[in-house]
Protein backbone atom coordinates (compact mmCIF):
# COMPACT_ATOMS: atom_id res chain seq x y z
CA UNK A 1 0.00 0.00 0.00
CA UNK A 2 1.18 3.37 -0.77
CA UNK A 3 0.34 7.00 0.39
CA UNK A 4 0.65 10.50 0.29
CA UNK A 5 -0.38 12.71 2.62
CA UNK A 6 -1.66 16.95 2.61
CA UNK A 7 -2.51 19.61 4.91
CA UNK A 8 -6.10 20.93 3.55
CA UNK A 9 -7.85 23.49 4.47
CA UNK A 10 -12.18 23.34 3.57
CA UNK A 11 -13.80 25.12 0.56
CA UNK A 12 -17.12 26.57 0.02
CA UNK A 13 -18.26 26.03 -3.22
CA UNK A 14 -20.55 29.30 -2.80
CA UNK A 15 -17.98 31.74 -3.68
CA UNK A 16 -19.80 34.38 -6.12
CA UNK A 17 -18.17 33.76 -9.15
CA UNK A 18 -14.61 32.86 -7.45
CA UNK A 19 -13.50 29.11 -8.08
CA UNK A 20 -12.15 29.13 -4.26
CA UNK A 21 -13.83 29.88 -1.15
CA UNK A 22 -11.56 29.38 1.83
CA UNK A 23 -13.88 28.67 5.13
CA UNK A 24 -12.53 29.79 8.61
CA UNK A 25 -11.05 26.91 11.04
CA UNK A 26 -13.49 27.56 13.70
CA UNK A 27 -16.21 26.36 10.84
CA UNK A 28 -13.75 23.67 9.26
CA UNK A 29 -10.15 22.86 10.78
CA UNK A 30 -7.15 21.84 9.02
CA UNK A 31 -6.95 18.62 8.07
CA UNK A 32 -5.01 15.53 7.45
CA UNK A 33 -6.08 13.84 3.63
CA UNK A 34 -3.79 10.71 3.29
CA UNK A 35 -4.84 9.24 -0.30
CA UNK A 36 -4.00 5.82 -0.32
CA UNK A 37 -3.60 2.72 -2.99
CA UNK A 38 -4.74 0.07 -0.98
CA UNK A 39 -3.94 -3.32 -2.27
CA UNK A 40 -4.49 -3.02 -5.99
CA UNK A 41 -5.06 0.58 -6.46
CA UNK A 42 -2.55 3.78 -7.27
CA UNK A 43 -2.06 7.32 -6.02
CA UNK A 44 -2.79 9.10 -8.96
CA UNK A 45 -5.72 11.43 -8.41
CA UNK A 46 -8.12 10.77 -11.49
CA UNK A 47 -11.16 12.86 -12.41
CA UNK A 48 -13.32 10.08 -13.40
CA UNK A 49 -15.79 12.55 -15.18
CA UNK A 50 -16.90 13.87 -12.12
CA UNK A 51 -17.36 10.33 -10.62
CA UNK A 52 -15.43 8.99 -7.67
CA UNK A 53 -11.53 8.20 -8.37
CA UNK A 54 -12.01 4.50 -9.06
CA UNK A 55 -8.56 3.21 -7.67
CA UNK A 56 -7.69 5.59 -5.15
CA UNK A 57 -9.32 6.48 -1.48
CA UNK A 58 -8.59 9.23 0.96
CA UNK A 59 -8.52 8.82 4.73
CA UNK A 60 -9.94 11.80 6.94
CA UNK A 61 -9.76 11.19 10.65
CA UNK A 62 -9.21 7.63 10.53
CA UNK A 63 -11.96 6.83 8.24
CA UNK A 64 -11.12 5.11 4.59
CA UNK A 65 -13.07 6.87 1.93
CA UNK A 66 -13.59 7.95 -1.55
CA UNK A 67 -13.86 11.08 -3.11
CA UNK A 68 -14.05 12.63 -6.75
CA UNK A 69 -11.87 15.65 -7.71
CA UNK A 70 -13.81 18.76 -8.82
CA UNK A 71 -11.35 20.81 -10.39
CA UNK A 72 -6.91 22.14 -10.40
CA UNK A 73 -6.23 25.73 -11.41
CA UNK A 74 -3.98 28.31 -9.84
CA UNK A 75 -3.78 30.62 -6.99
CA UNK A 76 -4.46 34.39 -7.64
CA UNK A 77 -0.85 36.67 -7.52
CA UNK A 78 -2.28 38.82 -4.95
CA UNK A 79 -0.47 40.66 -1.85
CA UNK A 80 -2.30 38.98 0.81
CA UNK A 81 -0.60 35.21 -0.61
CA UNK A 82 2.31 36.61 -0.92
CA UNK A 83 3.92 35.91 2.71
CA UNK A 84 1.66 33.18 4.19
CA UNK A 85 3.58 31.89 7.51
CA UNK A 86 6.74 33.03 5.45
CA UNK A 87 5.30 30.90 2.02
CA UNK A 88 4.66 33.16 -1.12
CA UNK A 89 1.78 31.47 -2.67
CA UNK A 90 1.13 32.96 -5.54
CA UNK A 91 0.40 31.35 -8.58
CA UNK A 92 0.77 27.83 -6.86
CA UNK A 93 -1.64 25.25 -8.17
CA UNK A 94 -4.37 24.07 -6.01
CA UNK A 95 -6.85 20.85 -6.05
CA UNK A 96 -10.07 20.89 -4.69
CA UNK A 97 -12.25 17.12 -3.99
CA UNK A 98 -15.04 16.18 -2.19
CA UNK A 99 -15.30 13.35 0.24
CA UNK A 100 -18.12 10.84 0.05
CA UNK A 101 -19.27 12.09 3.48
CA UNK A 102 -19.63 15.48 1.51
CA UNK A 103 -17.04 17.24 2.86
CA UNK A 104 -15.04 19.51 0.26
CA UNK A 105 -11.36 20.48 0.67
CA UNK A 106 -8.07 22.28 -1.27
CA UNK A 107 -4.83 21.42 -0.73
CA UNK A 108 -1.67 22.60 -2.40
CA UNK A 109 -0.24 20.37 -5.05
CA UNK A 110 3.16 20.79 -4.79
CA UNK A 111 3.26 19.67 -0.72
CA UNK A 112 4.18 23.41 0.67
CA UNK A 113 1.15 23.42 2.02
CA UNK A 114 2.43 22.41 5.69
CA UNK A 115 0.41 22.67 8.83
CA UNK A 116 1.74 26.58 9.53
CA UNK A 117 0.59 27.50 5.89
CA UNK A 118 -2.79 26.12 5.95
CA UNK A 119 -4.10 27.52 9.00
CA UNK A 120 -2.08 30.84 7.73
CA UNK A 121 -4.48 30.39 4.82
CA UNK A 122 -6.60 33.70 4.29
CA UNK A 123 -10.35 33.12 4.40
CA UNK A 124 -12.76 33.78 2.22
CA UNK A 125 -12.88 33.86 -1.75
CA UNK A 126 -9.82 33.54 -4.20
CA UNK A 127 -10.39 33.67 -7.66
CA UNK A 128 -8.35 30.78 -9.53
CA UNK A 129 -6.84 31.34 -12.83
CA UNK A 130 -6.25 28.14 -15.11
CA UNK A 131 -9.43 26.73 -13.64
CA UNK A 132 -9.63 22.62 -15.18
CA UNK A 133 -12.83 21.46 -14.74
CA UNK A 134 -11.54 17.99 -16.31
CA UNK A 135 -7.93 17.54 -15.26
CA UNK A 136 -5.63 14.78 -16.04
CA UNK A 137 -2.74 12.84 -14.89
CA UNK A 138 0.22 15.47 -14.42
CA UNK A 139 3.28 14.25 -16.78
CA UNK A 140 6.99 15.45 -16.64
CA UNK A 141 8.67 14.27 -18.92
CA UNK A 142 10.56 14.76 -22.69
CA UNK A 143 8.66 13.82 -25.46
CA UNK A 144 9.97 10.42 -27.58
CA UNK A 145 13.46 11.34 -29.80
CA UNK A 146 14.76 13.90 -28.18
CA UNK A 147 18.55 14.47 -27.86
CA UNK A 148 20.30 14.09 -23.82
CA UNK A 149 23.74 15.06 -23.98
CA UNK A 150 26.17 12.34 -22.72
CA UNK A 151 30.13 12.06 -22.28
CA UNK A 152 29.61 10.23 -25.39
CA UNK A 153 27.45 12.46 -27.36
CA UNK A 154 23.60 13.34 -27.87
CA UNK A 155 21.71 10.54 -27.55
CA UNK A 156 18.12 9.92 -27.84
CA UNK A 157 16.44 9.41 -24.75
CA UNK A 158 14.40 6.28 -25.18
CA UNK A 159 17.98 4.71 -26.04
CA UNK A 160 19.14 5.38 -22.07
CA UNK A 161 19.26 2.63 -19.69
CA UNK A 162 19.70 2.55 -16.02
CA UNK A 163 23.38 3.28 -15.12
CA UNK A 164 24.29 5.49 -18.22
CA UNK A 165 25.86 8.57 -17.55
CA UNK A 166 24.25 11.85 -18.71
CA UNK A 167 25.94 14.95 -19.04
CA UNK A 168 24.54 17.86 -16.86
CA UNK A 169 24.45 21.54 -17.53
CA UNK A 170 27.29 22.21 -14.81
CA UNK A 171 29.03 20.11 -16.75
CA UNK A 172 28.87 17.18 -14.20
CA UNK A 173 28.24 13.20 -15.47
CA UNK A 174 25.56 11.82 -13.24
CA UNK A 175 24.53 7.90 -13.67
CA UNK A 176 20.93 7.52 -14.97
CA UNK A 177 18.92 5.79 -11.58
CA UNK A 178 15.96 4.86 -13.66
CA UNK A 179 13.91 5.76 -16.89
CA UNK A 180 10.01 5.54 -17.20
CA UNK A 181 7.93 6.12 -19.70
CA UNK A 182 3.90 6.80 -20.50
CA UNK A 183 2.07 6.21 -23.25
CA UNK A 184 -0.65 8.76 -24.22
CA UNK A 185 -3.19 7.00 -26.56
CA UNK A 186 -4.93 9.09 -29.30
CA UNK A 187 -8.34 8.88 -27.39
CA UNK A 188 -6.63 10.86 -24.14
CA UNK A 189 -4.79 13.35 -26.54
CA UNK A 190 -7.94 14.27 -27.91
CA UNK A 191 -9.98 14.27 -24.99
CA UNK A 192 -7.36 16.16 -22.64
CA UNK A 193 -5.43 19.43 -24.66
CA UNK A 194 -3.21 19.74 -21.34
CA UNK A 195 -1.67 16.48 -22.23
CA UNK A 196 -0.29 17.91 -25.80
CA UNK A 197 3.18 18.41 -25.56
CA UNK A 198 4.69 21.90 -25.99
CA UNK A 199 7.30 22.18 -28.78
CA UNK A 200 9.90 24.59 -28.49
CA UNK A 201 11.13 25.96 -31.73
CA UNK A 202 14.95 25.73 -32.59
CA UNK A 203 16.66 29.09 -31.51
CA UNK A 204 14.13 30.13 -29.05
CA UNK A 205 15.74 31.25 -26.47
CA UNK A 206 18.76 32.31 -28.08
CA UNK A 207 21.23 30.78 -30.57
CA UNK A 208 21.17 26.66 -30.13
CA UNK A 209 18.72 26.90 -27.42
CA UNK A 210 17.72 24.44 -28.48
CA UNK A 211 19.55 23.63 -31.48
CA UNK A 212 16.70 21.78 -33.02
CA UNK A 213 12.38 21.31 -31.88
CA UNK A 214 12.55 20.47 -28.06
CA UNK A 215 8.90 18.35 -27.28
CA UNK A 216 8.44 18.53 -23.59
CA UNK A 217 5.31 17.71 -21.67
CA UNK A 218 3.44 20.94 -20.29
CA UNK A 219 4.63 20.30 -16.25
CA UNK A 220 8.34 20.16 -17.31
CA UNK A 221 10.63 22.54 -16.34
CA UNK A 222 13.50 24.23 -18.32
CA UNK A 223 16.42 26.45 -16.65
CA UNK A 224 17.33 30.12 -17.47
CA UNK A 225 20.28 31.36 -16.09
CA UNK A 226 22.27 35.37 -16.88
CA UNK A 227 22.52 38.35 -15.50
CA UNK A 228 18.77 38.87 -16.53
CA UNK A 229 17.31 35.91 -13.75
CA UNK A 230 19.81 38.06 -11.74
CA UNK A 231 18.20 41.52 -12.08
CA UNK A 232 14.62 40.27 -12.01
CA UNK A 233 14.38 37.50 -9.11
CA UNK A 234 17.60 37.82 -7.60
CA UNK A 235 18.93 34.51 -8.69
CA UNK A 236 21.80 32.72 -11.08
CA UNK A 237 19.20 30.38 -12.37
CA UNK A 238 15.16 29.72 -12.73
CA UNK A 239 13.07 27.28 -14.19
CA UNK A 240 10.27 27.54 -15.82
CA UNK A 241 7.43 25.35 -16.88
CA UNK A 242 6.82 24.67 -20.47
CA UNK A 243 3.77 25.62 -19.83
CA UNK A 244 4.48 28.95 -19.38
CA UNK A 245 5.44 29.43 -23.41
CA UNK A 246 2.69 27.78 -24.86
CA UNK A 247 1.05 31.53 -25.79
CA UNK A 248 4.47 32.07 -27.65
CA UNK A 249 5.03 28.49 -29.22
CA UNK A 250 2.89 27.37 -32.28
CA UNK A 251 0.29 24.78 -31.01
CA UNK A 252 0.73 21.17 -31.86
CA UNK A 253 -2.29 18.65 -32.16
CA UNK A 254 -0.72 15.00 -32.02
CA UNK A 255 -2.82 12.82 -34.74
CA UNK A 256 -1.34 9.72 -32.73
CA UNK A 257 0.32 8.30 -29.84
CA UNK A 258 3.04 9.79 -27.94
CA UNK A 259 5.42 8.62 -25.53
CA UNK A 260 6.77 10.86 -22.70
CA UNK A 261 9.93 9.81 -20.76
CA UNK A 262 11.01 10.61 -17.69
CA UNK A 263 14.96 10.13 -16.32
CA UNK A 264 15.82 10.16 -12.46
CA UNK A 265 19.24 10.79 -11.28
CA UNK A 266 20.01 11.06 -7.73
CA UNK A 267 19.32 14.37 -7.59
CA UNK A 268 17.43 16.84 -9.20
CA UNK A 269 19.57 18.20 -12.13
CA UNK A 270 19.64 20.16 -15.27
CA UNK A 271 19.86 17.53 -18.09
CA UNK A 272 21.30 19.11 -21.77
CA UNK A 273 18.15 18.36 -23.89
CA UNK A 274 18.73 19.19 -27.51
CA UNK A 275 21.14 21.70 -25.87
CA UNK A 276 19.12 23.93 -23.90
CA UNK A 277 18.97 22.83 -20.02
CA UNK A 278 15.62 20.74 -18.86
CA UNK A 279 15.56 18.94 -15.36
CA UNK A 280 15.72 15.19 -14.38
CA UNK A 281 12.74 13.97 -12.84
CA UNK A 282 11.84 15.35 -9.93
CA UNK A 283 9.06 12.83 -8.10
CA UNK A 284 7.66 15.71 -5.89
CA UNK A 285 4.19 15.63 -4.59
CA UNK A 286 3.03 15.98 -8.11
CA UNK A 287 5.19 13.46 -10.08
CA UNK A 288 4.00 11.09 -7.29
CA UNK A 289 0.30 11.43 -8.03
CA UNK A 290 0.94 10.88 -11.49
CA UNK A 291 2.55 7.33 -10.84
CA UNK A 292 1.14 3.93 -10.05
CA UNK A 293 1.78 2.63 -6.44
CA UNK A 294 4.26 -0.48 -7.45
CA UNK A 295 5.98 2.24 -9.78
CA UNK A 296 6.52 4.35 -6.44
CA UNK A 297 7.35 1.42 -4.54
CA UNK A 298 9.80 0.21 -6.86
CA UNK A 299 11.18 3.56 -7.20
CA UNK A 300 11.78 4.27 -2.92
CA UNK A 301 13.56 0.84 -3.32
CA UNK A 302 15.70 1.70 -5.60
CA UNK A 303 16.81 4.86 -3.93
CA UNK A 304 17.45 3.16 -0.44
CA UNK A 305 14.58 6.15 0.81
CA UNK A 306 11.21 6.53 2.55
CA UNK A 307 8.43 8.10 -0.08
CA UNK A 308 8.10 11.20 2.59
CA UNK A 309 11.82 11.65 1.63
CA UNK A 310 11.73 11.27 -1.78
CA UNK A 311 8.90 13.51 -2.15
CA UNK A 312 11.12 16.26 -0.10
CA UNK A 313 13.90 16.60 -2.41
CA UNK A 314 14.99 20.10 -2.83
CA UNK A 315 14.45 21.65 -6.10
CA UNK A 316 17.64 22.59 -8.35
CA UNK A 317 16.43 26.28 -8.54
CA UNK A 318 13.36 28.13 -7.59
CA UNK A 319 10.16 28.28 -10.21
CA UNK A 320 8.79 30.84 -11.80
CA UNK A 321 5.14 31.98 -11.91
CA UNK A 322 3.16 32.16 -15.02
CA UNK A 323 3.33 36.59 -15.08
CA UNK A 324 6.94 36.21 -13.79
CA UNK A 325 8.13 33.74 -16.99
CA UNK A 326 6.22 36.47 -19.33
CA UNK A 327 8.91 38.97 -17.85
CA UNK A 328 11.38 37.13 -18.11
CA UNK A 329 10.78 35.99 -21.64
CA UNK A 330 10.42 39.57 -22.85
CA UNK A 331 13.55 40.59 -21.36
CA UNK A 332 15.50 37.45 -23.18
CA UNK A 333 13.65 37.60 -26.43
CA UNK A 334 13.14 41.14 -26.86
CA UNK A 335 15.32 43.19 -24.62
CA UNK A 336 15.33 46.67 -26.37
CA UNK A 337 11.74 46.41 -26.35
CA UNK A 338 11.69 45.63 -22.61
CA UNK A 339 13.96 48.32 -21.83
CA UNK A 340 11.93 51.09 -23.54
CA UNK A 341 8.56 49.84 -21.58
Amino acid sequence: MTTISFYARGDSNTANNASLNAKGISTTPVTQLTFTSGTGGDIKLDYNGGQNDPDTQVILNGVTQGFRVEFTGNLPTTNKLANVNGVDLRGKEITVITTADGQRFFFLNDGSGTLGVMTAFPNGAHGITGSNYAPGTVLLCFLGGTRIATPQGPRAVESLRPGDGVTTADGRTLPVRWIGDTVVGEAALQKEPALHPVIIPKNFFGPGLPLRALGLSPGHRISCSGWQTEMLFGCSEVLLPAAHLRASVKPLRPVGPITYYHILLDEHAMLIAEGLPAESFQPGARGATAMGAAETRALCDLMGTTLPELLSRPDAAQTLRQHETQVLLALLRHPQRAAAA
